[in-house]
């Protein structure tokens, strides 16, 4: 049975979340409380019991996605920079390194220099691990994304808030996505994606989610761990020169 105060209270952290998402100026924590109808104080706790995440932390992850996403618009790193909230470049250079691991500067490079690899490390440039695996079929359950693919952070926040008001940690698999279109063969605006979680079999499909199926057989999987924006280099290996040889 739904406990109805429980559900009112990830209602309202699910609304701070698109808030926090979709409001283009740099938000404060005396704004997002205004929008969960909670005082500073209250507001805090119910977000970091309902998240697992402070506040702060989830302004600062946006405001360096603002920045990415004005670099891949164009902007130089100063632009940026203001668009993500910092008063220089330097700020926003320091934040981004401490995230990420990786200067606006050097993923700038990267977005106007595509297919040369350049955040890719140097022994990965001619040769990445791919493995065929057999794997059986599986429930794949979360929330619809609709739009670019660099968006699905919001998608993924509030499932992993209802998960955690929900206590659903320990009864589902683990967290993953299924991307349903090429994005270099169809409008940005009209991309199709699931983010959510594996559902094991027997486990009742939550409250307000949807449902889909990962085919199971044999699966070439490659593993990669590095910046997303080596991510389009990484496909382009993977589908045109990898499978082709296969």
């Amino acid at each position: 049975m739904t406990n109805p105060h429980r559900s009112a209270y990830e209602a309202r952290i699910l609304r701070v979340i698109e808030h926090l998402h979709r409001t283009p100026h740099v938000l404060d924590l005396d704004e997002l409380a205004e929008v969960a109808c909670f005082s500073r104080f209250h507001f805090t706790r119910v977000f970091r019991r309902r998240t697992g995440r402070t506040v702060a932390d989830d302004i600062r992850s946006v405001r360096l996605w603002r920045g990415a996403q004005a670099l891949e618009d164009g902007d130089n790193v100063q632009a940026a920079a203001a668009a993500a909230g910092y008063g220089d470049a330097a700020g926003f250079s320091r934040a981004s390194r401490s995230a990420h691991g990786v200067s606006p500067g050097a993923f700038r490079e990267a977005l106007i220099r595509p297919g040369e690899n350049l955040l890719l490390p140097q022994e990965l440039h001619d040769m990445l691990p791919v493995d065929i695996q057999t794997a059986p079929s599986a429930r794949v359950a979360g929330l619809p994304h609709k739009g670019s693919y660099l968006t699905v952070g919001e998608s993924f926040e509030k499932v992993a808030t209802m998960m955690m008001s929900r206590n659903l940690f320990g009864q589902t698999g683990p967290m993953t996505a299924l991307y349903y279109d090429d994005p270099e063969a169809k409008p940005v605006a009209e991309l199709d994606s699931l983010l959510g979680v594996m559902l094991p079999e027997g486990v009742d499909l939550p409250e307000g989610w949807t449902e889909d199926a990962a085919a199971g057989g044999r699966h070439a999987v490659l593993r990669y761990t590095g910046h997303y924006a080596a991510l389009p280099d990484v496909y382009q290996w993977f589908y045109g020169t990898w499978l082709p040889a296969s």
